[in-house]
Formats: C-alpha cells, sequence, structure tokens
C-alpha cells in the first residue's frame, strides 16, 4: 500500500515525527524528513520561508511527486509570563505558517490518493498554564486542517490528530499516572504513527476535515459526550446528538435509563422542536440552531424559567439569518 510513495515528515528526526517515519519506511516508502536536529535528508529551520522553499525544490526534484505530507514539527512552549513578541511568532511559524506554506508549495505535487496529516495536540480544546504559544500554535493547526481540506476537495485529504500526553521515552507509568487515564495507561509515539498511516491509506478514503484526540480517554473525562446536573429541583441531561422521543439515540436511552432527567436537552437537526415524553415523563428540547451557517431558515434559542420542581413560561426566540 505504501510501497515507493512519498510521505514527507516535519520534526522527524526524534518523538512522534521519528516513529511516523520509521513506520513509514518499515512499509517500503520514501520518507523526506525535515528537522532541525540531525537527520539523513534535510536539516532546517522550518520558520524561515527560504528554507522551506528549498526543502520543497528538494522533494520535488528528487521524487518528482508527494504522497503524504505529516505536519508534526514541535511549536515553542512558552507561557504568557514569559514568552516574548518574537518567540510567540515564532511558535506560530513553525507550528502553522509552515504547514500552511508546505502544503501550499506541494500541493500541485500531490499524487492521486494523496494525504496531509496535521499533528495537533488536545491543547486544541482545553489548557495548562503557561503553555499560550503551543496551545495557541495547535488551536491554529487544527483549524488549517478543516479548511485545507474544503479547499484541497478532490486533490488531497487533509485530517489532524490531536495527541494527548505521548511519552516519547516509551516509560511504561503504573499508579495515579496511567489510572486517571479512561484507557488505563499513558500513550506512546506508536499511537500516533499508527493512525497517520490510517488516515494515509485507501481505508481512511471518506476521512477528510476531521479531527482525532488521542489521549487515552482524557478529554471525554473533561468534556464527557453527555452533562447531568440539577437545576433547581429539576433533573437535566444535556447532549449535542441524542435523538427525539420513541426514537432516541441508544446511547441517550442508557443515559436517561439512569438519571432520570426531566428535562433532556439534545440538538444536531437544526429543527427547533419541544416534545413531552410520556415513556420517561420527560421534556425533550432540541432548541434549533442559533448559528450562521447550516440548512435551517431562521435562528432560534429556548428560554424557560426552572422554579423548584416546575418547569414554566417557556418562550421561543427567532432570529433571521444575517
Amino acid at each position: 500500500m505504501f510501497e515507493h510513495k512519498v510521505a514527507v515528515v516535519t520534526g522527524g528526526a526524534r518523538g512522534i515525527g521519528k516513529a511516523i517515519a520509521e513506520e513509514f519506511r518499515r512499509e517500503g516508502t520514501w520518507v523526506c524528513v525535515i528537522d532541525l536536529l540531525p537527520n539523513d535528508y534535510y536539516v532546517g529551520d522550518l520558520s524561515n520561508q527560504t528554507v522551506l522553499e528549498d526543502f520543497a525544490r528538494k522533494v520535488i526534484a528528487d521524487y518528482g511527486h508527494v504522497d503524504f505530507l505529516i505536519n508534526n514539527a514541535l511549536p515553542l512552549m512558552k507561557g504568557i509570563e514569559d514568552c516574548t513578541y518574537e518567540e510567540f511568532n515564532y511558535a506560530l511559524r513553525v507550528g502553522v505558517t509552515a504547514p500552511f506554506y508546505l502544503s501550499k508549495l506541494f500541493a500541485p505535487h500531490f499524487a492521486p490518493g494523496g494525504a496531509i496529516v496535521n499533528i495537533s495536540s488536545s491543547r486544541d480544546r482545553m489548557s495548562q498554564p503557561q503553555t499560550e504559544s503551543y496551545t495557541a500554535a495547535k488551536g491554529g493547526i487544527s483549524a488549517l486542517t478543516h479548511a485545507l481540506a474544503v479547499s484541497l476537495a478532490g486533490k488531497v485529504r487533509v485530517n489532524s490528530i490531536s495527541p494527548g500526553w505521548i511519552d516519547t521515552d516509551y516509560t511504561v507509568y503504573q499508579g495515579p499516572d496511567a489510572a486517571q487515564h479512561p484507557s488505563g495507561r499513558v500513550g506512546n509515539p506508536m499511537d500516533i504513527a499508527n493512525t497517520v498511516l490510517y488516515l494515509c491509506s485507501d481505508k481512511a478514503g471518506f476521512l477528510t476535515g476531521e479531527n482525532i484526540c488521542i489521549d487515552g480517554g482524557m478529554t471525554r473525562r473533561v468534556y464527557p459526550a453527555f452533562q447531568a446536573f440539577e437545576c433547581e429541583r429539576v433533573q437535566v441531561l444535556m447532549t449535542h446528538i441524542g435523538g427525539y422521543p420513541r426514537h432516541y439515540d441508544p446511547r441517550a436511552v442508557q443515559k436517561i435509563q439512569s438519571v432520570h432527567p426531566k428535562l433532556f436537552i439534545a440538538g444536531h437537526s437544526h429543527i427547533l422542536k419541544v416534545i413531552y415524553d410520556p415513556v420517561y415523563d420527560l421534556l425533550h428540547v432540541n432548541p434549533g440552531a442559533a448559528g450562521e451557517f447550516g440548512f435551517h431558515k431562521v435562528r432560534t434559542a429556548v428560554r424557560l424559567t426552572i422554579d423548584g420542581a416546575q418547569m414554566r413560561d417557556m418562550e421561543v426566540g427567532e432570529w433571521s439569518r444575517r
């Protein structure tokens, strides 16, 4: 599947990038690495436009085309207290500008079935203190992914991966470090490399513009698919895609049966609906869509009063699309 293909891997001299490069080589792929660290193809600074152009020319001169571009290079991680203006912009040049520019440079040279995989981070959705330069770059490359997927539609598939805690030394952790992950362990570079090769394969031919978070379930622990809470004395259950009474998503049925909500808020259809469910004795509310994009004709919202155990005075708001 990958034999005699050409893969470009940025930041491929160590860590996750090295694992990706090695896995491609095992499959018979010609790998072109660019990194500040010594490697067997190209040593250079990804923040430099001239370096990127020279590197791209070399790849095309050597192989004539590109099959896969893996934007993996690690941007600088510094926080608001210590990060200078120059350092912040350096992180963005490595983490966002370089992936954009390499995608642009290689766009005319991708072979049929080509793929771009951007390595983001779970920091694109949740943060730790003093990581602003890194987090901004990773948020940027995640957004760049779906933009490129649309712009390059029909030519190249573009997806991203958001790793969580990946120990590049393959350390096996025990105790709380492992137990905090729903998967029961800390990740290693092969977790990412295996997914990269899948995204570049024909098996992922219907997948583009998507992000895959590989963090052992930590994001789901922070941002669960369902939110259950009590407002006044009303038990509330919320989710994105939950279905409707008598047509609930199976996962929603399990949650309803365990939580016993009186108010179930679920969306996805962009169509405002309020339905009483006599089977589970709950009020189902789909507030519709408040955004500018989608097939809905109007933007909608629902407001109601919760007073003790009572829900009353429901109002529906409608606004035209701009």
